[in-house]
């Protein structure tokens, strides 16, 4: 069942969106934002004859179908071989490499960038709602071949900073230079980094990228990609990341690197998701997992205040022969849809919200969202199942991931699980009721996490340990048993480790 989207709320911006082409099912579920890929190469591929009109059809077609757009510059720099330096080209050739999009341009071609890119934006009038400039840059010139060779004093994790971090911060701000000759108004995004891994938690690439940019922007972009595995089949499972554990420490880095060397832009997820093995049948296990995940990053990340979310993506991206990202496999759609059609529901037109997310370790997730005489209030697992005690006023109803009627047990007692439930309650006073019964909410579950540690090869320690906040883990014991000794047991007092 997919439920139908609400009218947007006039007084607040649209949230989720997509990272590839918009199928009309995507309107139907109610996503609102859509992203457009442009790179210099293809807006100019010859000198002096830039290609506006296939790009200004696109766009307009997304503004007549409801969509508000994302104009991402991606790739950076995304060259044509015109606009070259000779002697790179030349220094490349000697070495055996060939020159492509992650050259940079020479001095004058970049001259003439920002009066080139002013007139698109004034040819596209109100069918840009965001610009967002670079993506994934430290994978295409900070990776360049002939770059890691010319500079490798520059090279940190991978990635050749110095002088490519600075024609990168130029040809940045040639963008912004002729974005805001044309549209003084227009919101830009700028810097956005590949992710995935916690050596670049600080963002250091980005950073140096920004830093040295010339021109106001206001959103700092980002891929949020799992630090771990995000191909979904059962041999990687021990293995998959998680939106429940990382993104807040993600969006805690970014904040603090805005803050501290910008102007504190806004970070917000420009990309994410996972990919799921596309020979395993619609209704496998392993699809409640992968919905479960968007479900969690959707949520989790609109409570961070992250103001847009961007997934990866509709259709037709498959990796690794097998592992295919899209909501639909071909024509087949996937249980992502009836999640992300109810998920919607929840997080578009929200005026407020609160959350009670606990520590990263925390199982059970709640979040309240209040939209204009409504409230929602989202529960659901980082893994397993979790109970959970709830007081609801009489007229709350409770709804599964995708929308339908749940069981209410008169005791109160719900169990949470990886696919988000909602509370709903309508009435001016919604949103504070559901406050109240968020706070009151009991986690009925043993809060306890066990490590085995490893003092030396012949003795090793398994410890009990409850997670703050701990609750009910008074009379606690373990069981154990060492080859064929009789089993013995141990108890521990309550917030003690054993």
């Amino acid at each position: 069942v997919v439920q139908k989207p609400l009218p947007d709320d006039p007084d607040v911006e649209p949230y989720l969106g997509v990272n590839s082409g918009t199928n009309f099912g995507i309107s139907r579920i109610g996503v609102r934002w859509q992203e457009v890929d442009l790179w210099w190469r293809t807006l100019e591929p010859t000198p002096g004859n830039p290609q506006y009109d296939e790009l200004l059809e696109r766009l307009k077609s997304l503004k007549e179908r409801g969509f508000r757009t994302k104009l991402s510059l991606v790739h950076l720099p995304g060259t044509p071989a015109w606009v070259h330096r000779p002697e790179e080209v030349a220094e490349a050739k000697s070495w055996s490499l060939t020159d492509g999009q992650a050259f940079f341009p020479t001095d004058e071609a970049l001259a003439t960038l920002p009066e080139t890119f002013a007139e698109l934006i004034r040819r596209a009038g109100d069918t840009i709602d965001l610009l967002e400039i670079g993506g994934e840059d430290e994978l295409i010139s900070g990776s360049e071949p002939y770059y890691l060779r010319k500079y490798p004093e520059h090279v940190h994790f991978g990635h050749v900073h110095g002088p490519v971090t600075r024609d990168l911060a130029a040809i940045t701000s040639a963008y912004i230079k002729g974005a805001k000759m044309a549209n003084p108004n227009l919101r830009i995004a700028a810097g956005r980094p590949s992710g995935g891994s916690p050596a670049h938690a600080d963002f250091a690439f980005s950073r140096d990228v920004l830093t040295q940019v010339e021109g106001d922007f206001q959103f700092f972009p980002m891929d949020c990609y799992s630090f771990r595995m995000r191909y979904l089949d059962p041999r990687n499972m021990p293995n998959i990341g998680s939106a429940n554990r990382e993104y807040p420490a993600v969006f805690q880095h970014a904040n603090e690197m805005t803050h501290t060397y910008l102007q504190g832009q806004k970070p917000f997820v420009s990309e994410y998701g996972y990919a799921i093995d596309n020979r395993l049948a619609p209704d496998h296990p392993l699809q409640q997992e992968e919905a479960g995940h968007m479900l969690s990053a959707v949520l989790t990340a609109k409570l961070l205040g992250s103001p847009f979310f961007f997934w990866f993506n509709s259709y037709g991206c498959v990796e690794s022969k097998y592992f295919d990202y899209g909501l639909w496999h071909d024509d087949t759609p996937m249980l992502l849809i009836p999640a992300m059609s109810q998920v919607i529901r929840v997080v578009e037109g929200v005026h407020q919200y609160d959350s009670r997310l606990g520590s990263p370790e925390s199982n059970l997730k709640l979040g309240l969202f209040g939209q204009r005489d409504r409230a929602y209030l989202a529960f659901w697992t980082d893994h397993g199942e979790n109970p959970v005690r709830f007081a609801l006023p009489e007229d709350a109803k409770v709804l599964n991931f995708a929308g339908n009627a749940a069981e209410m047990p008169a005791d109160g007692l719900y169990s949470a699980g990886i696919l988000a439930k909602y509370i709903v309650l309508d009435g001016p006073d919604a949103y504070e009721i559901l406050h109240r019964v968020m706070e009151t909410a009991e986690d009925d579950a043993m809060n306890l996490t066990a490590k085995l540690f490893l003092n030396d090869a012949k003795t090793a320690v398994l410890s009990v340990i409850p997670i703050a906040p701990a609750v009910k883990s008074q009379n606690v014991s373990c069981e154990y048993a060492f080859d064929d000794e009789t089993e013995k047991s141990v108890a521990k007092d309550d917030d003690d480790a054993f």
